[in-house]
């Protein structure tokens, strides 16, 4: 029971966070790094959770996550901002639990505050990155 990459960018579209969706910006696999174009991109990282927690009335599950980091357009700070807030809205308010991948996930939350700029707040093509981690018990 693992909740891969491919299906949190998978739900992640399907809450409108993709290329030409809502919130457009494209995805790709977090162990790709730094993405060589001047456009605006996001990576999708897995993370290890906490381990084991009760999710439910005689139900142990684990707890996973993922971190989103969001490279705005070039030159143009608030639009790193305004694409991560947009995902975290649509994250933090997405009809759960689902079923995403062969997993169920229960509430996401986030493992801090919102969406934040990352140091030293641009990268070579003059993007700025925010990034927010989240976490959510599976089944």
């Amino acid at each position: 029971m693992a909740l891969s990459t491919q299906a949190i960018i998978d739900w992640l579209a399907s809450l409108g966070v993709g290329e030409t969706l809502a919130v457009d910006v494209p995805l790709h696999r977090g162990d790709q790094g730094e993405i060589d174009t001047p456009q605006r991109y996001g990576l999708v990282t897995r993370i290890p959770g906490p381990g084991t927690s009760l999710v439910a009335e005689d139900a142990v599950g684990g707890v996973t996550g993922f971190q989103l980091l969001i490279y705005g357009d070039q030159r143009d700070p608030a639009s790193a901002e305004n694409l991560a807030t947009g995902a975290d809205v649509r994250i933090l308010t997405a009809p759960l639990p689902a079923t995403v991948g062969d997993v169920r996930l229960m509430p996401v939350l986030r493992s801090g505050g919102p969406p934040a700029p990352v140091p030293p707040f641009e990268d070579d093509a003059e993007r700025t990155p925010y990034v927010c981690t989240y976490l959510t018990p599976v089944l």
